[in-house]
């Protein structure tokens, strides 16, 4: 893990359905909305394993997107790619669809583990408060 960071300009959704339970599964998507940004840690991931991931995000629909992260520690600009859905269109709006329990709860474990900011867990990963109605909004 190279650090906390995060993506200015995106926001988290569940906006995809899972094939499974039919439930909202997390995506991150451009955002005309000013401020958002979507907090997540990143890694270095050796050349040869990269052709792995992104195989497994297309068979999802998605694809490999080259981003400009922020690094939380230092402020300075990292490059990365990001996992983005196949139909991405900027929006002033979130669409949110609810995740599963377990789901949801294993996003927070990992946020937490990885110690991102609690008010962001709060608001946009377990929708409470004033700014997570924001991200309901349809």
């Amino acid at each position: 893990m190279l650090g906390k960071c995060y993506l200015p300009g995106y926001a988290l959704q569940f906006k995809a359905n899972s094939k499974l339970q039919g439930t909202g599964i997390a995506t991150i998507a451009q955002s005309r909305r000013s401020g958002d940004k979507v907090w997540g840690v990143l890694y270095d991931i050796p050349e040869q394993h990269f052709s792995t991931l992104t195989s497994h995000w297309e068979q999802n629909k998605s694809r490999a997107v080259a981003v400009t992260v922020t690094m939380e520690d230092d402020g300075q600009a990292a490059k990365a790619f990001a996992c983005c859905p196949e139909e991405q269109r900027p929006s002033d709006e979130i669409d949110f669809r609810d995740p599963c329990y377990n789901y949801r709860e294993a996003l927070v474990a990992a946020a937490r583990e990885v110690q991102l900011d609690e008010d962001y867990i709060e608001t946009v990963l377990l929708g409470k408060g004033s700014r997570a109605r924001e991200h309901r909004t349809t």
